[in-house]
């Protein structure tokens, strides 16, 4: 558990990923700076509390929280569609939509208490699946 969100944690923190020291004059692009690179943050993420919920402790709670703030910030509006909310910067943002609420509700559930974010988080991803299903693209 601890290698994994540490990994996932350790990547997001390693940007500009281009083997080089990171200059002032160099701007990062948007999407690298918004795009949670979904094998070490969701797939990592997700593990990780699928472990906490059943009985783990979460013992790396920085580098989680870290993940799952970078999971709730990626959001973006769906222009033209009110209330409706997709995953920009990727290709599959289908998939990532529909997992995003899942582990965030983990999260919210096992670690914070916090309550559910439904209007705010799930339910504008959920408004995304309901079009691109709806008309199939």
């Amino acid at each position: 558990m601890d290698f994994l969100i540490n990994m996932g944690d350790s990547w997001l923190s390693n940007t500009p990923r281009r083997g080089a020291i990171a200059l002032r004059t160099t701007m990062n692009h948007g999407d690298t700076q918004q795009c949670i690179a979904c094998h070490p943050t969701q797939f990592t993420t997700r593990g990780y509390l699928t472990a906490v919920s059943h009985g783990y402790a979460p013992t790396q709670r920085p580098a989680l929280e870290f993940l799952t703030d970078r999971i709730y910030n990626n959001q973006r509006p769906l222009y033209g569609e009110p209330g409706t909310d997709w995953v920009r910067v990727i290709y599959s943002a289908r998939t990532v939509a529909s997992r995003l609420p899942l582990i965030e509700h983990l999260y919210e559930t096992n670690v914070t208490h916090d309550a559910p974010r439904i209007d705010s988080f799930e339910v504008p991803y959920a408004n995304f699946l309901k079009i691109h299903y709806k008309t199939g693209r």
